[in-house]
This record gives C-alpha cells, sequence and structure tokens, in this order.
C-alpha cells in the first residue's frame, strides 16, 4: 500500500503533501551534493518546500533521518555474485562497489567506521563477504578478521575521497571544504622541519606530486588482496591432509 500523504505540522498551508519516503529521497539527493556535515533540516525543508520543523513530523530527530540515509545508500551496494570469477575477483568487486557508492555520499563513511552505525542494508553484502572467503577456504576467526580490515580500508578511504570529490565542487559547501583541506595540510607543512623530519617533510612533497584518490585505493586493495592469497596458499599447503587423502 502507498504511503498516504498528508501536510505535516509545521509546514505551510500552501505546503506541499508530504511523505517519509519522499523526505528520506530528497534527503539522500541532498547528502550526495553536500554530504552529511552539510546536511540540515533547514536546507532539506527549503527543498521540499516545507518548514524543519515539519520534518520531525516524519523523523523525531536528525539522529534518524541519518540512519535512514545510511540505510538507504548502502542498499544501493550489489553484493557480487558467487559464480562471478574466483575469490579474490569477487571480494574486489565487492570493495570497489562499496567504495564506489561511499564516494558519492561523503560523511555515510563516518557513520560507518567512526560510529559503527552499519545498517540493516549492510547485512547482504556482509554475509556473501563472509560466505566467499569461507568457501575459499579461510576460517571463520579468520574470515570475520579479513572482513574487518577490508572493510576498514575500503571505508576510510572512500570516506577521504567523497570529500575530495565535493571539494572539486562550485558551491559553498565544496568552497567550505576545499578551504579546510588545504588549511590542513598548509598547518601539517608548517609544523615539519626538514632538518629535524626529512622523511616527513619527503611524504608531504611527495603526496602532492603523486597522490590521486583512484590509483591509491587500487593499489592499497591490490595490496592487500595479493597478501590474503599469499596467506591462503601457506595456510592450505600447510594444513594437515585427511587420512583418505
Amino acid at each position: 500500500m502507498a504511503a498516504s500523504k498528508r501536510r505535516p505540522g509545521g509546514a505551510r498551508p500552501d505546503g506541499p503533501l508530504l511523505t517519509r519516503e519522499e523526505i528520506l529521497k530528497t534527503a539522500v539527493e541532498l547528502t550526495r551534493e553536500v554530504g552529511l556535515d552539510g546536511l540540515s533540516m533547514r536546507k532539506l525543508g527549503d527543498r521540499l518546500g516545507v518548514t524543519s520543523m515539519a520534518i520531525y513530523w516524519y523523523f523525531r530527530n536528525k539522529e534518524e533521518l541519518v540512519a535512514a540515509i545510511t540505510d538507504a545508500v548502502l542498499r544501493l551496494v550489489e553484493p557480487p555474485a558467487l559464480e562471478d570469477g574466483d575469490w579474490k575477483h569477487r571480494i574486489a568487486t565487492a570493495a570497489r562497489r562499496m567504495h564506489d557508492v561511499l564516494v558519492e555520499y561523503p560523511g555515510i563513511g563516518d557513520e560507518l567506521l567512526a560510529y559503527q552505525n552499519f545498517p540493516p542494508s549492510a547485512v547482504p553484502l556482509l554475509d556473501r563477504t563472509m560466505e566467499i572467503l569461507r568457501e575459499a577456504g579461510f576460517s571463520a576467526e579468520r574470515s570475520t578478521m579479513l572482513v574487518a580490515i577490508l572493510s576498514s580500508y575500503v571505508i576510510s578511504r572512500a570516506h577521504f575521497e567523497a570529500y575530495r570529490r565535493l571539494a572539486a565542487g562550485d558551491s559553498d559547501t565544496a568552497r567550505e571544504v576545499r578551504d579546510r583541506i588545504v588549511d590542513g595540510w598548509r598547518r601539517l607543512g608548517d609544523a615539519v622541519d626538514p632538518a629535524n623530519a626529512p622523511y616527513a617533510a619527503e611524504y608531504i612533497d611527495m603526496f602532492a606530486k603523486t597522490e590521486t584518490a583512484e590509483n591509491a585505493f587500487e593499489e592499497g586493495l591490490a595490496l592487500l588482496l595479493s597478501a590474503m592469497e599469499a596467506e591462503l596458499e601457506t595456510t592450505l599447503r600447510t594444513a594437515p591432509r585427511s587420512r583418505g587423502g
């Protein structure tokens, strides 16, 4: 049954009729444009044509809205098919899909990593990733640790890239993010004395010249997968053989 529309308290008398689904859809779109940090009930109300107080008829507070946005965004990540190549290819596919979605929605990575606010929509990808690793030959304990390592890498990298993407735009939010990034690197550069910390100075200099978001993610992912493959080969080679083997 379709959600019934109603004009909530706080809405203008000539304002639009709303549903929770329509508010959430607009909130997700706004998150993609300005990030969770730039999302406010006022901005959302302006986009919907209602006062900010009208939104509280559908979401008790911003925390509930953010949880719903996070759940909606994670629903965009499609788990890889079990028949889609070998285990490394499937894990790489899952990582790239998660990464690419999070890059489009700045701030969602923070909800997942810093606050561990994983929504129900994360379960299918988690289940499939564990299944791939278990069928490859990793133990349940090791698979759990590897999923934690992989997800931390993918989410943190995507979180960084999401704000880099946002900063490349031409909005007030983009300029604010861009200024924060520039100021942060300037402060770090000012704090480094090449005579006392030559390698830190070298990193900052090389980072500015060579860092690209796409290459950094792919190189890190390849490194993790190579290490996982080497570990698995060692485990399978040294595992005791059954008597019937």
